[in-house]
């Protein structure tokens, strides 16, 4: 009889070690875990290992799919939207609702977070597609994640939402830290995998009009009816000698999305790409000494086409690459961990067709013009209104960063009746960022009438074919005979730097006093960006009720700063947009005459005395076991104080202000089983758990922009939101990351006999609202007129359309062939959402959340998918 043990992730910010069953049969099940399971709950903090990951339902696998049944997150409204079946981008998430560009995203101990632009995507309502005009194109979009790495790589994953360690820093949300696998030196191993999936293996939840776009592929519809993904990895283990080995990996993700152009009569195939390449080495250079040393590189693409643009191909990039030196130093006295690591991050957005732009009339308003592609047509007459091509020059951000850490954890110090665990450390961060556009832009169009200094409105010419009669063949910026541009603005070339560094040092003990078991820490912090010292204590309490762990009372009060936005260091340098023209041109062969600064130029300048936003929390909650159960409790309140927000001053300039707050409250209780249950050949898991949030902020949107439509300047004074009065739109509650109710029940039903492993995750969440804003002249006459109070003036009238409740299933089936000694073939099916299930969501086509009349914010998430796939491991 063997026996082994099984670490389950709860549903609430618990980690609760059980030990597992024997079997009576030849064949043992595989280790699900190997922690031991006497060690202490610790309130805050959950851990996946490999075989954990390995049985989750996922699509991608990405890090933050494996949040799914956190209590303490929630995934923006556009995730999982039937519209965007294609990318492969990892999902944005809050946890207890700060900003989602907030979290910390470690791997191997060092950050993943992307510093340049993490927020560009403004909670998931805006993508490197959006890049297209530019008016954006002055900060290269990023993302909260540098490198997009499978979890297929990691051994564990532990996620601290509540009461995380004094030694992390730089985040306000959670602590998400992943460790990649390392060397095995037993014997020589490896694995090679391939999943799939496709258009013809989902089905699509949509609403009327996206029913209507679905019918084709057309590129101005924003919508991926067609697509393909594929997932190949590769790991090969070589164990060196029995002090040291290598391991190398390769992981590539990608989607084909093919899209048609009606005004270029042609088919494009957009396309997304994620690929890590890994080599990491082990040496034991004594007992008690280890060196890792890994290189780590994880770029990712994305294959744009500017919708029935000529020659608009487009291309984002990001990712980069890590070498990083580990030492792992166990003495009399304790542990000492070692890092020496160098990091380059890039984010990039470039044309193909360089940075020259050129917006020419069609037939319709110019009956000479060449028509042999249209990217704006007359819905009435079907003649062209403008063709379109070129690029619009490119972005790029680069970041370059060493580091320099290290963690000491003494042995147990035992005075008095105490016992203590004292750990301390420290890093440093030296990093240089760099943001440019290499070549000035020039976005050119043709006008017939101007304005002059005095405001009054010049007419060149009544009518295009006038203005462009006398187009020379050796004209400039023209087509020859046809037509010529004479409007331009001009976006400078520029390069921006800025040298951060960044101080961390940390201390805390474990303090094991009779039932009390204390975590007393603090956690300084500097940089040389914000210049603030940031000070934040930490305190975690658990009370051994019984004194046998069967009730325990644990809590924490905890102070979390959040890291500096390299955006702001590198946006304040960009020069203002040009206007520039050739109004008196006849024959588009004239020089262009440089004007003044354009009313649309970037206007970040730089702000004095910002402040670290920070956020403050505190937990309280209980497990208790009994009958083979666990329940548990948990109660997280967090406060958010002077979060970075957009604000325009008088003299027209926008500054990052400290004007965010934010409250939430979460409420979680879940139940599992402490041991499996065997029911004949069958083992049987479970958990299930439910929670409740409730959130407040003063502000929707990122750092630079809002999700809600900007009526600042209203002639109204009151906004109506769910039959209550608001004097301002900040005081509304949020739009996005705002599901109050969530359930889940995960069950593994496992038949050793069969080789097969099969999980259930169901899902139940809240039913989506959706609000568009309508402009009321007459309060009365509002769909909310018992919140007018003595108001008879115009109002704001947001209008709720509420959606049901929903609940999908997940299946994870995993079956597995031994095909001779260690060698076996696994053959995987995930079938997410199996009951086909039609849940509303946010559409990630709207411009904002919330506003304008017209809009229909209301999308749905995917239907019924089928994933396949199959490995090979020896």
């Amino acid at each position: 009889m063997q026996k082994s043990t099984i670490t389950l992730l709860i549903s609430s910010t618990f980690l609760i070690n059980i030990p597992t069953y024997a079997q009576n049969n030849s064949e043992t099940l595989e280790t699900i875990s190997v922690v031991s399971n006497t060690a202490p709950i610790q309130a805050g903090a959950s851990v996946m290992l490999a075989e954990d990951i390995a049985r989750k339902p996922t699509r991608t696998g990405n890090i933050t799919e494996l949040l799914k049944n956190n209590p303490a997150v929630q995934f923006s409204g556009t995730s999982n939207s039937s519209t965007q079946a294609g990318e492969i981008a990892p999902d944005l998430v809050s946890f207890h609702g700060e900003p989602y560009y907030n979290n910390s995203y470690l791997i191997d101990g060092l950050s993943n977070n992307d510093l340049l632009n993490p927020g560009s995507s403004n909670g998931g309502y805006k993508s490197a597609e959006d890049f297209t005009q530019p008016t954006s194109m002055y900060i290269a979009p990023g993302s909260p994640e540098s490198f997009y790495i499978n979890s297929s790589l990691f051994k564990n994953i532990t996620v601290y939402d509540s009461n995380a360690p004094a030694k992390y820093a730089r985040f306000t949300g959670g602590v998400i830290d992943a460790e990649i696998k390392d060397p095995e030196l037993s014997r020589h191993s490896g694995s090679i995998s391939y999943r799939t999936t496709r258009d013809s293996w989902t089905k699509f939840q949509l609403n009327e009009q996206e029913q209507i776009d679905f019918e084709n592929a057309f590129a101005e519809n924003n919508l991926q009816p067609q697509f393909t993904k594929h997932i190949v990895d590769l790991t090969l283990n070589h164990p060196l000698s029995d002090k040291s080995g290598l391991l190398f990996s390769y992981n590539r993700t990608q989607s084909k999305i093919p899209e048609y152009h009606q005004g270029l009569d042609r088919w494009e195939k957009e396309r997304r790409l994620a690929e890590t390449y890994l080599l990491k080495g082990s040496y034991q250079l004594h007992d008690n000494h280890t060196l890792l040393g890994t290189i780590l590189y994880s770029p990712h693409k994305n294959i744009y086409y500017n919708d029935n643009v000529k020659n608009g191909r487009y291309v984002s990039e990001g990712g980069g690459w890590r070498v990083n030196l580990h030492s792992r130093y166990h003495a009399d006295w304790g542990t000492v961990k070692s890092d020496l690591a160098y990091q380059y991050n890039l984010n990039k957005i470039a044309y193909d067709a360089g940075a020259n732009y050129y917006n020419w009339v069609g037939n319709q308003l110019l009956p000479k013009a060449n028509t042999t592609w249209c990217t704006t047509k007359n819905a009435k007459t079907g003649k062209c209104l403008y063709k379109r091509e070129g690029g619009i020059g490119e972005l790029s951000s680069h970041l370059n960063t060493w580091t320099l850490k290290q963690d000491y954890e003494l042995n147990t110090l035992n005075l008095g009746n105490t016992e203590h665990l004292l750990s301390f450390g420290w890093s440093v961060d030296f990093s240089r960022a760099q943001s440019e556009r290499p070549e000035a832009v020039r976005y050119m169009q043709s006008v017939l009438t101007y304005k002059n200094n005095e405001n009054k409105t010049i007419k060149i010419a009544p009518n295009y074919s006038i203005l462009s009669k006398n187009t020379a063949i050796d004209c400039v910026d023209c087509i020859p005979g046809e037509q010529f541009q004479n409007r331009m603005i001009y976006y400078p070339a520029f390069r921006a730097k800025a040298n951060v560094n960044n101080y961390n040092l940390y201390l805390s003990d474990e303090i094991y006093w009779n039932r009390f078991k204390l975590i007393p820490g603090v956690n300084i912090n500097y940089d040389s960006f914000l210049k603030n010292l940031n000070i934040a204590p930490r305190f975690a309490f658990n009370i051994n009720v019984l004194k046998d762990d069967s009730f325990n009372i644990t809590g924490g009060f905890n102070r979390y700063f959040a890291g500096n936005l390299l955006t702001y260091a590198l946006r304040a340098n960009i020069p203002c947009n040009r206007e520039m023209h050739r109004f008196g041109d006849k024959t588009g062969k004239g020089q262009w005459q440089m004007g003044e600064c354009t009313k649309n130029s970037p206007s970040w300048a730089n702000a004095q005395d910002l402040k670290t936003p920070y956020s403050n929390e505190y937990n309280v909650g209980f497990n208790y076991s009994f009958a083979n159960q666990t329940v548990i409790f948990n109660w997280v309140h967090r406060k958010s104080q002077r979060q970075f927000t957009p604000f325009t001053t008088e003299e027209g300039k926008k500054i990052m202000s400290n004007d965010g707050e934010g409250l939430t409250n979460t409420l979680t209780l879940s139940l599992q089983n402490n041991q499996p249950y065997q029911v004949g050949g069958i083992v049987l898991n479970y958990r299930l758990g439910a929670r409740y949030q409730h959130r407040k902020t003063n502000y929707h949107g990122n750092y630079d922009e809002s999700l809600v439509a900007d009526v600042t300047n209203s002639r109204y004074p009151y906004y109506l939101f769910e039959g209550k009065r608001y004097e301002s739109a900040s005081d509304l509650p949020p739009f996005n990351f705002n599901q109050p109710w969530e359930a889940f029940l995960e069950l593994q039903t496992d038949i050793p006999s069969w080789y097969l492993k099969w999980t259930h995750s169901l899902n139940y969440r809240t039913g989506y609202k959706s609000y568009n804003r309508y402009t009321v002249e007459n309060c009365a006459l509002s769909s909310q007129p018992q919140a007018c109070g003595n108001h008879t003036g115009g109002v704001y009238d947001y209008r709720l359309k509420k959606y049901k409740g929903k609940a999908t299933l997940d299946w994870h089936l995993q079956w597995t062939l031994p095909v001779h000694q260690q060698q076996k073939l696994e053959v995987n099916l995930d079938v997410l959402n199996v009951l086909n299930s039609r849940v509303a969501t946010a559409s990630p086509n709207s411009q904002y959340l919330g506003g304008t009349e017209t809009q229909s914010p209301t999308s749905y998430e995917l239907g019924r998918q089928f994933w396949l796939g199959m490995a090979y491991h020896w």
